[in-house]
């Protein structure tokens, strides 16, 4: 344990809950606060989960709101500290969470990695599994001009696991980029996935830890450091990891929660539930999502993107500009996935204007 100030990134989830649970019992009393992001929309806020975490620990809490206007005034910073495009939407929220948790903490505990470790994505059980014939008819419809290519994915289980962490669908990326190719951009993940052994749950795992976790951690570093805030992940732990590995894999994949639905990390909820409630352990997850919708259809937010945003991607002309203003004058009805590849659109110019271009007000860091 730290000697200096303690806090815990309390989001709510079973992941920070347990950090803070843990290093709750190994502080001395008040030694240990809390620090969270909470929205005004209550879908996407935990703010009660929180509550209890703090109530039953006894611990002090602080909470800050993140809203539209905080997320328009400081993309751009939280850009340039990252020194790549903000593919996670919520980098904003973790970069106020530091900003705010510095007049309280100087070293914050995150729940990072325990999905990784322990198996906590939906997409580590459905790459056990063919696809469903509903998904297959889906799949071919978007793909009659590939069909071959299709099948080979649907029952190449490594492609299935390298797509699962994907950013976008290759129907997606086709359409955005001319020229796409899911064979080039698969081709050095394969490299990678091929030098992992164990079974197709333990390659997945270790996939995850060497590809999509080092991006989230990259994040909770550059965000934290930006406000001198150290951030440390004990889920990561060398002999926390060790032990996760030695859990009979039947384990880490059990899933039914005690109401019968579907739940990824089962060990970590039942001990969680000991504390906190089997109605706290076994909700649905929800992660640290953020109304990207919502802040998007903000008005000052439209501005910036007609003005700035929108006539970059044009110019540069690396992508289809037609499709991305499409999506986003008719933003409320974009799927998941449509969502989810116009953030990655936006987020890459706001990072090749301020890294490429230097051409953007508010670089103020």
């Amino acid at each position: 344990m730290s000697d200096v100030k303690l806090g815990c990134q309390l989001s709510g989830g079973i992941d920070s809950s347990l950090v803070t649970w843990l290093a709750n019992s190994n502080t001395e009393k008040g030694r240990l606060e809390s620090v969270s992001i909470v929205f005004k929309n209550k879908l996407f806020s935990e703010e009660s989960y929180i509550d209890r975490v703090t109530e039953t620990l006894g611990i002090k809490s602080h909470k800050f709101l993140l809203d539209n206007k905080y997320y328009l005034d400081n993309i751009e910073k939280a850009t340039w500290h990252l020194e790549s495009p903000l593919n996670h939407p919520n980098t904003v929220a973790i970069y106020k969470l530091s900003q705010c948790a510095r007049d309280h903490v100087t070293v914050l505990l995150s729940g990072e990695g325990a999905d990784e470790v322990f198996g906590g994505y939906k997409r580590f059980y459905d790459i056990q599994y063919p696809f469903s014939v509903k998904r297959l008819l889906i799949e071919l419809n978007r793909n009659l001009n590939r069909p071959s290519e299709l099948f080979r994915y649907c029952f190449d289980n490594r492609q299935r696991a390298i797509m699962s962490n994907a950013y976008m669908t290759p129907y997606l990326a086709g359409r955005l980029k001319r020229g796409f190719s899911r064979e080039r951009a698969l081709s050095d993940r394969l490299v990678l996935y091929d030098t992992l052994s164990g079974s197709r749950f333990d390659k997945q795992v270790k996939y995850e830890m060497s590809s999509f976790l080092p991006d989230l951690l990259i994040r909770q570093d550059k965000m934290s450091m930006a406000h001198s805030i150290e951030n440390r992940v004990p889920f990561l732990d060398n002999e926390v990891v060790k032990g996760a590995f030695s859990i009979p894999e039947k384990f880490l994949m059990m899933k039914k929660s005690p109401h019968g639905r579907d739940s990824e990390k089962y060990l970590l909820k039942k001990i969680a539930a000991v504390t906190f409630g089997e109605d706290f352990a076994f909700r649905e997850k929800m992660g640290f999502g953020i109304p990207v919708k919502e802040f998007i259809s903000d008005v000052k937010f439209r501005e910036y993107l007609n003005d700035q945003v929108l006539p970059g991607i044009k110019q540069r002309g690396l992508f289809a500009y037609n499709l991305v203003s499409k999506w986003l004058e008719d933003i409320k009805a974009l799927k998941y996935t449509e969502m989810e590849a116009l953030w990655i659109m936006i987020s890459f110019e706001i990072w090749a204007a301020v890294y490429l271009d230097n051409s953007y007000e508010n670089r103020n860091t």
